[in-house]
């Protein structure tokens, strides 16, 4: 299901998971692998980014503190921002509104790992806009967390071989090891 919906989300013709609804057309078309399996595999990027422990309390504060109420996604991203001291909001709105993924690519270099992204599409257009990454890198000497930003690239010092960029496959994107 995840790979279908990068593959959908890499066409052309891709839309963002959230758009306005102005016809019951635009509603019926909300039901689809975009909206469930893209929506699914970027809330479980964010999970798996944050932590299972950090996650599930960001998500009991957002429970608690809309109890009996109305929210939109701004409400979910503020709970877990404030559970977690991460950019959540900021991060997700990239995600959430804008259709697409990157491919991130590394290079070593000297213990340095070096990360960029780009937009990856089937068609190969490259519009220079990009997606802040929650990327987990897997060493021999453990995993590690960096928050790759849209428009520059990141050095992460690292011990031991680099065995993946997108550790555990956790990431909504697709990666080019060294």
């Amino acid at each position: 299901a995840r790979s279908a919906a990068l593959d959908v989300d890499a066409l052309a013709s891709t839309r963002p998971i959230e758009y306005p609804v102005v016809t019951p057309a635009d509603a019926e078309g909300m039901f689809d692998l975009l909206t469930y399996e893209k929506g699914a595999g970027v809330v479980r990027m964010l999970e798996q980014y944050l932590g299972e422990t950090t996650f599930r309390d960001g998500v009991r504060r957002y429970l608690a503190d809309h109890l009996h109420g109305n929210t939109d996604n701004d409400d979910l991203w503020d709970a877990l921002e404030a559970a977690s001291g991460e950019p959540v909001r900021d991060l997700m709105h990239g995600w959430i509104f804008r259709g697409g993924h990157p491919v991130v690519t590394g290079a070593v270099h000297d213990g340095v790992l070096t990360l960029v992204q780009r937009p990856f599409r089937y068609d190969g257009v490259d519009d220079g806009t990009g997606w802040t990454v929650p990327v987990r890198i897997r060493t021999s000497s453990g995993l590690h967390k960096v928050l790759l930003p849209p428009e520059a690239t990141v050095a992460v010092p690292i011990e031991g071989d680099l065995l993946t960029l997108n550790a555990d496959a956790s990431g909504f994107y697709r990666s080019s090891p060294p």
